[in-house]
């Protein structure tokens, strides 16, 4: 059976995904990328070492939020798939070219759409906002009120027809079900999936790592991964160390991750004192070289937008702290159990549930076994996969 994914790029960690889904089970993977790189953005990695699948190469055209490849029908001919594994800006084009739509006809190919989705309006919300006249499609203020109401009815309506085209949906949160069965799709149709990096291979990993040497966690050392951009909110997390540091003097930061606000947030810990307990690490992909980071620490810490580095963290056995991410936290930290989340966007709240995780290592100790836990028997690579199939199964069928 061969399984066509468009809209997922060759992200490292996704390759492995795909790697594994097709290692797991009767599935020949193919994923559609663009020649440029596509919709990957600043300080995303992507690479094709150890891909295991096909790699389709075309050009893509982006026009606002939607992406579409002008030779995927003739793709569609050559490779016929089963089913395609598509993400919604894709979705939009896809289904909007006569000669694609005529393709999946003939080839009797089934569509599914992948999404988290995170902070995806339900229908009754978008009603909501419909009748207070806010401007959830952008700034429409100089229309009439009439006009405005009429072009929000239409969009409703098309998120209505866009939602109900797929065969089924994937989804990386609970709320999936309710969001899209708002809109209409029969329950049965969505696939809560989760998200998880090749968690077997980083077992493997942590294993190794503290066999050959026994390793050492820096009682006050708090580690964040993942992009250094705006939304991240490394700079909360920055600005809240010095306050830390009243109560615990020891306590160091290690930031991996590349991206635009590298050099701004530099210049951030400088300016507080913090060059000699901060630590650049730049961009750390290889999973032996970011386990020895996460296994040297021993808290975790995501101040703003994010999602699969939890996962990693506590592969690797570390607390978790962290607020609103993309939603796939609420499912991975426990609130008291392996974790704490914060109040959004508090820095002040940030800074008082470090101190309060620090005051108690005993506790921090039964967190760590909880994040690996969790890991191990409730959301890993095996349980993405297996969900990922039950999907594929059930369009097919």
């Amino acid at each position: 059976m061969k399984v066509l994914f468009i809209g997922v790029g060759l992200v490292h960690y996704y390759n492995s995904f795909l790697n594994k889904l097709q290692k797991n089970y009767d599935i020949e993977v193919l994923n559609l990328v663009a020649r440029n790189e596509g919709h990957a953005e600043a300080g995303v990695f992507q690479t094709q070492k150890d891909v295991a699948f096909k790699i389709i190469q075309s050009d893509e055209i982006s026009s606002l939020h939607f992406r579409r490849y002008p030779r995927l029908a003739s793709i569609l001919r050559q490779e016929k798939p089963k089913i395609i594994v598509v993400t919604e800006p894709y979705l939009v084009s896809l289904l909007f070219d006569p000669r694609v739509v005529w393709t999946l006809k003939r080839l009797r190919i089934r569509l599914i759409m992948k999404s988290i989705p995170f902070r995806v309006p339900t229908d009754q919300e978008v009603r909501e906002r419909i009748a207070a006249d806010t401007h959830y499609l952008g700034n429409l203020s100089r229309m009439p009120r009439w006009t405005r109401k009429i072009l929000r009815g239409l969009h409703l309506r098309f998120m209505r027809w866009l939602y109900n085209r797929p065969d089924a949906h994937v989804c990386y949160v609970d709320e999936g079900k309710v969001i899209y069965g708002s809109y209409g799709v029969a329950s049965p149709k969505i696939f809560i999936t989760r998200n998880s990096p090749d968690t077997d291979l980083l077992a493997e990993v942590r294993t190794k790592l503290e066999r050959k040497k026994k390793p050492v966690r820096r009682p006050y050392r708090i580690i964040h991964v993942g992009r250094l951009v705006e939304w991240k909110r490394v700079d909360m997390l920055i600005e809240c160390i010095p306050s830390v540091r009243e109560f615990f003097p020891e306590t160091e930061l290690v930031i991996i991750g590349e991206g635009p606000q590298k050099e701004a947030l530099q210049e951030l810990v400088k300016r507080l004192g913090l060059d000699s307990v901060t630590q650049f690490a730049g961009g750390v992909y290889e999973p032996e070289a970011l386990g020895e980071f996460l296994l040297g620490a021993s808290l975790f810490v995501i101040a703003g937008m994010g999602g699969l580095a939890i996962n990693d963290a506590m592969a690797f056995g570390l607390p978790i702290i962290c607020s609103i991410c993309d939603g796939t936290e609420k499912a991975l930290v426990r609130n008291g159990e392996n974790g704490y989340l914060f109040q959004d966007g508090d820095s002040h709240d940030l800074a008082r549930v470090i101190k309060a995780v620090f005051s108690h290592p005993q506790q921090m100790r039964l967190m760590s076994d909880r994040s690996s836990d969790i890991i191990l028997n409730n959301i890993n690579i095996n349980t993405v996969t297996a969900e990922y199939n039950r999907a594929f199964r059930f369009v097919l069928t």
